[in-house]
C-alpha cells in the first residue's frame, strides 16, 4: 500500500542483469525490494503491535494509569449464549421501541448503502439496494438471537479492510474466522492496545474516501451540491456518521423537492435555417435570434406536472400571457397557448386540473390551448380525465386533433386540442375556419 499510494508499480520487481555485479547481489537486492514491499503493506498491524507492546511496558512497568494513557482495557472473551427474543414484553415495548428502530434502520441502511455504492463506484461494480436490505435484515435478525447491536456497513470498517487489501466477500469470511479466533483466545492481548493507535488507523482508512476533486467539481458546477456536501461532511466529521448522513439526506431531499416546485420553463420562438428552411425552437432568453409567433405563447415545462410545481408553473404561464397580449398580435395564427409537453414524464390530479383550469381561462379570453410532443403516460391520464368530464356533461380538453378530422368533425376557435409536434399544431392554428374539417 505504501508503495501504491507513491504511484510505483506493486508488480515483482524485475532487475536487470549487470556483468559487474555477482548473482548473489542480485537475489540479495531483489528480496531487499521484497521486504520492504510486504513490510510496507502489513503496517497497520506492525503499529498495532508495537503500540500495545509500548503500552503494556509503560503501564505495568512504569505505573502509567489509564487517565495518563488510555487503552482499550479488558475484553470479555466468549460470545453470550444464544436466546430466542422475549415476545411475551413485545407489547409492552412496542411503543418505546418503533420509533427507535424506524430510525435505526433508516439511517443503517442509508450508511449501508451509501459506504457500498461508494466502494462500488469506485471498483467499476454494480449494487443491488434490494439485496442489501435483504443482507442487513437476515443479519439483524440471527444478531437478535445474541443481544447484539444492529448491524449495518460501517465507512470506517470498510475502509480499513479495503485498505488492507480486501476485493471480494472471501475477506469478510476470513475476517469473522480471525474474529472468532479472537474473541475466544486472544482477547486479553487487546487490553493494554491504545486508542489513540486505534483512532489513528481508522482515521488513514477513512481519509482514502475525502475525494477533494468531487468538491472541487461540485463547486464549479453546481455549487448547490458543493454545499450540501460540505454541510453533510462537517455534521459527520462533527456529530457522528449517523446524524452526517441524516443531515446529507434531508438537504438532499429539500433540494430535490425546489427542483420539482420550481421547474424550468421557457418561452420558445422558432429559427429557421437558412440553407434547407427547417425550422427548429430554442428557448427565448437563450437565442437572440430565435422570434416568437404572433399570437401564439409555445411554452416548455421541463418537469412533471404534478400538484408540488402547479402554482409555480401556473402563474408564470399566466405571466406570460399577460405580457405576450396575444389576442392584441394575432396576425397568421389564432390566438393560443401551446404547450411543449416532451419535458412532461408525468401528471398527477392537480395537474390534470390545472390544465381543465387554463383551458376555461383561455377560452373565456378567446384563446385557444394546444399541446404537443404529449407522452404516453400523461396521454392517457388525459384521456381518463376526459371520459369523466364527457360523463358529467363537460367539455373535454387536449384531444386528438387527427381523431377530430376522422370523424368529420370541426375545430371550433378557441379551441383545446393536442398534435403529435409542434409543426401540426401551427398549421391547425394557422388554418382558416372553413378548412379546418380538412385537418
Amino acid at each position: 500500500r505504501y508503495i501504491k499510494r507513491r504511484g510505483a508499480s506493486t508488480k515483482p520487481i524485475v532487475i536487470a542483469e549487470d556483468s559487474n555485479r555477482s548473482e548473489f547481489s542480485v537475489k540479495l537486492e531483489r528480496a531487499g525490494r521484497m521486504f520492504l514491499f510486504f513490510f510496507c503493506s502489513m503496517a497497520a498491524l506492525e503499529v498495532v503491535i508495537i503500540g500495545t507492546l509500548v503500552a503494556a511496558h509503560l503501564h505495568q512497568d512504569k505505573g502509567y494509569t489509564a487517565s495518563e494513557l488510555s487503552v482499550v482495557g479488558a475484553v470479555p472473551s466468549g460470545f453470550p449464549p444464544p436466546q430466542a427474543p422475549q415476545f411475551a414484553k413485545f407489547s409492552n415495548m412496542f411503543g418505546d421501541a418503533f420509533v427507535s428502530a424506524l430510525v435505526i434502520t433508516i439511517l443503517g441502511f442509508m450508511e449501508s448503502f451509501a459506504v457500498a455504492d461508494t466502494y462500488a463506484r469506485k471498483h467499476n461494480r454494480k449494487i443491488d439496494a434490494n439485496q442489501e436490505l435483504f443482507a442487513l435484515g437476515l443479519s439483524n435478525i440471527f444478531g437478535s438471537f445474541f443481544n447484539g447491536y444492529p448491524v449495518t456497513g460501517g465507512f470506517s470498517r470498510t475502509a480499513v479492510n479495503e485498505g488492507a487489501g480486501a476485493r471480494t466477500s472471501l475477506a469478510a469470511i476470513i475476517s469473522s474466522l480471525i474474529v472468532l479466533i479472537v474473541i475466544f483466545l486472544l482477547t486479553e492481548s487487546f487490553e493494554y492496545m491504545p486508542n489513540t493507535i486505534l483512532a489513528s488507523i481508522v482515521f488513514v482508512a477513512v481519509s482514502s474516501l475525502f475525494d477533494f476533486h468531487a468538491f472541487s467539481m461540485a463547486w464549479k458546477v453546481a455549487r448547490k451540491d458543493f454545499w450540501v456536501s460540505l454541510i453533510a461532511f462537517l455534521a459527520t466529521l462533527c456529530l457522528g456518521t449517523e446524524i452526517g448522513l441524516a443531515v446529507g439526506f434531508g438537504m438532499s431531499v429539500l433540494l430535490l423537492l425546489q427542483g420539482v416546485a420550481f421547474p424550468h420553463t421557457a418561452i420558445l420562438g422558432f429559427v429557421r435555417n437558412a440553407n434547407s428552411g427547417e425550422v427548429v425552437y430554442r428557448n427565448l432568453n437563450r437565442f437572440p435570434e430565435a422570434k416568437p409567433h404572433g399570437g401564439v405563447l409555445f411554452f416548455r415545462i421541463d418537469a412533471s406536472f404534478t400538484f408540488v410545481n402547479r402554482s409555480t408553473v401556473l402563474a408564470r404561464l399566466h405571466e406570460a400571457i399577460h405580457e405576450t397580449d396575444l389576442v392584441a398580435n394575432a396576425a397568421e395564427f389564432h390566438p393560443a397557448v401551446v404547450l411543449a409537453c416532451e419535458g412532461i414524464n408525468a401528471i398527477d390530479v392537480a395537474g390534470l386540473e390545472a390544465l381543465h383550469e387554463l383551458s376555461e381561462f383561455l377560452h373565456e379570453r378567446g384563446i385557444s390551448l394546444a399541446a404537443s410532443s404529449v407522452k404516453g403516460p400523461v396521454r392517457d391520464a388525459l384521456e381518463k380525465q376526459n371520459a369523466y368530464l364527457v360523463k358529467h356533461n363537460k367539455e373535454p380538453i387536449l384531444v386528438w386533433a387527427h381523431n377530430l378530422a376522422s370523424k368529420g368533425q370541426e375545430i371550433k376557435f378557441p379551441a383545446s386540442f393536442m398534435t403529435a409536434t409542434a409543426e401540426e399544431a401551427f398549421d391547425i392554428l394557422r388554418m382558416p375556419l372553413e378548412a379546418l374539417s380538412q385537418v
